[in-house]
């Protein structure tokens, strides 16, 4: 079990590895960053393989051989990111990569670094080489170097990449204080590898951190790269994860009872059944969806019709159009609308039951009270089928809605207002309301709220206009007003008298229309936003 988790591991910092070396525009700071999670998945793999094959010797020197790159890569990423430190001298980089990549030659073909590595039963168990503490030196200076360089670059940092440096440094510099505290620090203390196996793991938490980074900053450029494929691979771990856990917890008695080619067919069966299980859910889902609704609401193309036509009309022929829209998305028997007035919330609109033969669908002219009280005590749509039936007030409202032909009705709202309702038959095909119907309706409530409300705002506004032209109409000085682009919006009969300008000629025409001294008083009150008074002007005609 162990050295399958080491190998998934390493095989996610490889991956890691590849993103950074392939993304768009790779820089030198991606090449390093590849190099120091691939040197990483190295050692965690070597780690692994020490413990699945025979070979642990080998396996353990390539695991310091890939340790030994680990400290110069990174120095080289600190000094590249996010753009070259030209204070800091190349020849530091070149030395501690040469020194890095002497160090694993030697380490991967001789015992000079580690020697006599064994498997017991209490782990890996190995002794250091003379060269041992050199690999010590010269891991912990450079990883230092390496932390010391990117602290201060973050510092001297501002914005994104300040944000970028920050995150990168706490995941490496946990995960590589993990690291040397397993791998180097208890080796030294106990004489004993037997915690070394821990110490890759703290390459997840790197991952982990760098994942946030690239999602959120923009890490390198590898956002897009990543995208749909990282969600998928976070998804089916977290699938994974129950499996694991059971897996993990009987493992000792599934190593008893089954060969290792057997445990592998297990574990991997496994896997994929429950990598499987949401697929098939999901699948299920669909199915028994088409079984119990046969038809639902297509909500994309509902709503951006609706909200279509709720741009291109006006108040209620806005909102007839968007019940038109309900009504061929869903297929019921009727709709209707309510809106309040003066006198209780009356019917203004309403689309005829389609099946008049068989339809109970009816439309009265006052929405009863019944079903208003339960609007005002109910958020949602208000079901026939959902309505608290041991309840008085339900009950009584079920059998309101029953008698009237009514499936659903919504409340058509606006702030923390009650404009008006809708009224939804049953659906003609007989099956019930998808919730992507309800949905649907839902959102046609809130646009009608808005289409109401915007009606009730330019009425009242004609209203008003009326009123003020009624005013201007009966005085006896000419009236000419103009709106902030300069066109001119009331021009009384008086007005027409004076200038002998045709009204219907006049609106909507630029104030330079009107004789000089009207249309230069005009402008020059728009332009300095003060009154100007003339106690007299010539007109053209004298």
């Amino acid at each position: 079990m162990v050295q399958l988790s080491l190998f998934l591991v390493s095989l996610v910092l490889a991956g890691f590895a590849a993103l950074a070396w392939r993304a768009p525009a790779a820089g030198s700071s991606n090449r390093w960053f590849a190099a120091f999670t691939l040197s990483a998945a190295g050692w965690a793999g070597s780690i692994g393989a020490a413990y699945a094959l025979d070979h642990v010797a080998l396996t353990l020197r390539l695991a310091f051989a890939s340790a030994s790159l680990t400290p110069p890569t990174f120095l080289g990423f600190a000094r590249h990111f996010p753009t070259v430190d030209a204070r800091w001298p190349p020849a530091l980089c070149r030395l501690a990569l040469g020194a890095g990549l002497a160090l694993a030659a030697v380490a991967a073909s001789t015992g000079l670094v580690v020697a006599d590595a064994r498997l017991t039963p209490d782990g890996l168990s190995r002794k250091p080489g003379p060269l041992y503490p050199l690999f010590v030196s010269c891991f912990l200076a450079t990883f230092g170097a390496a932390a010391a360089l990117l602290i201060r670059r973050w510092r001297q940092a501002r914005g994104a990449t300040r944000a970028q440096l920050r995150y990168l440094a706490i995941g490496i510099l946990l995960s590589g204080a993990g690291a040397i505290t397993t791998n180097l620090v208890l080796p030294a203390l106990t004489g004993s590898s037997r915690y070394g196996w821990i110490g890759p793991y703290f390459g997840l938490l790197l991952v982990g951190v760098v994942t946030h980074v690239i999602i959120r900053y923009r890490l390198m450029n590898l956002r897009l790269i990543v995208g749909r494929g990282l969600t998928l691979a976070a998804a089916s771990l977290a699938s994974l994860a129950p499996a694991a856990l059971v897996l993990a917890a009987l493992w000792d008695r599934l190593s008893e009872r089954l060969e290792p080619a057997e445990t592998a067919v297990f574990v991997a069966a496994v896997g994929a059944a429950s990598l499987a299980t949401p697929a098939m859910r999901q699948g299920a889902e669909a199915l028994l969806d088409r079984y119990l609704y046969r038809s639902r609401a297509d909500f994309r193309a509902s709503v951006l019709e609706a909200s279509r036509l709720l741009t291109r009309g006006s108040g209620l022929d806005s909102l007839a159009s968007q019940l038109r829209v309900a009504d061929l998305s869903i297929g019921a028997e009727g709709l209707a609308v309510y809106l309040r007035t003066d006198g209780g919330f009356r019917a203004v609109e309403a689309v005829p039951a389609r099946a008049p033969v068989s339809s109970r669908f009816r439309c009265p002219e006052i929405l009863p009270d019944e079903v208003l009280r339960m609007l005002a005590d109910r958020r949602g749509p208000l079901g026939v089928d959902d309505l608290p039936g041991s309840l008085a007030p339900g009950a009584v409202c079920t059998g309101v809605l029953r008698d009237l032909g009514w499936a659903l009705v919504l409340a058509i709202p606006f702030e923390d207002q009650v404009l008006g309702a809708i009224a939804v038959g049953p659906k003609l095909s007989g099956d019930p309301f998808h919730p992507q119907d309800l949905d649907l309706l839902a959102t046609l409530a809130n646009q009608a709220g808005i289409a109401v409300r915007n009606a009730q705002l330019h009425a009242q506004a004609v209203l008003a206009n009326e009123h003020v032209e009624g005013i201007v109409s009966t005085i006896e000085s000419g009236v000419v007003a103009v709106d902030a682009a300069g066109r001119i919006t009331m021009f009384n009969r008086r007005a027409e008298r004076l200038t002998g300008l045709p009204r219907a000629g006049v609106l909507g025409c630029a104030a330079g229309a009107l004789p000089p001294p009207l249309g230069e008083m005009l402008s020059a009150t728009l332009a300095e936003g003060r009154a100007h008074t003339r106690a007299d002007a010539a007109l053209a005609d004298g």
